[in-house]
């Protein structure tokens, strides 16, 4: 979550704007469009509260393009079905509302009313971090990229150690005869060398 809203602080509409003012903006509840499947009887009231059912039932029987009075009847028996949620983008209904507009029974408009009816907006931190954006939220991700490179300091450390000790484990019944005894500096030096190996295999990938 931290890298999404680092990549959406590198945005220019972020340049010059205090964290608060970031806050601010990233909680405003408009920030982000989606799609929506309305309920089906919510769809049969829209139309027929702004007059486009009307439109239907008058051109349905009597359109003379057979293709634009299919696509009346389709989009009535929509309205009128048992289906519980509509897709308004499905491509199939589309096709209907296009042809409805090229046939002359909606306008444009009113057709883009139709579609904005299965669409709704929320912050864009509910989009990125499915809650409320906080000061820290926006401190923590203007650190992103060192905490990733710490992070990847980390595991390069981890697995030179365990190379390392590996190492020691492989020289053990020397160790044990006294015949080998790994110095501190010897230990050391190991280490850097395996650290220094995992850090470029790291950068290279």
């Amino acid at each position: 979550m931290s890298e999404a809203l680092y990549n959406e602080l590198q945005k220019p509409a972020y340049s010059n704007k205090t964290d608060n003012e970031i806050v601010a903006m990233l909680n405003a509840p408009d920030g982000v469009e989606y799609s929506i499947q309305p309920a089906t009887p919510d769809i049969t009231n829209f139309l027929m509260n702004t007059g486009l059912y009307a439109k239907l039932i008058a051109v349905y029987r009597t359109h003379p393009v057979p293709e634009i009075r299919v696509a009346a009847e389709c989009a009535l028996d929509l309205a009128q079905s048992q289906i519980p949620f509509v897709n308004l983008e499905n491509p199939n209904i589309q096709t209907m509302m296009g042809a409805l507009v090229a046939g002359g029974v909606w306008t444009q408009a009113e057709a883009d009313y139709v579609k904005d009816f299965g669409k709704a907006r929320k912050s864009i931190a509910e989009d990125l971090l499915q809650r409320v954006a906080t000061l820290e939220d926006v401190t923590v991700a203007r650190q992103w990229p060192r905490i990733v490179q710490f992070g990847q300091l980390h595991s390069a450390a981890a697995a030179a150690c365990n190379e390392v000790m590996d190492y020691v484990q492989v020289q053990r019944a020397d160790v044990l005869s006294g015949s080998y005894v790994p110095s501190v500096q010897n230990i050391v030096a190991l280490f850097e060398v395996h650290l220094a190996a995992q850090l470029s295999t790291q950068n290279a990938s």
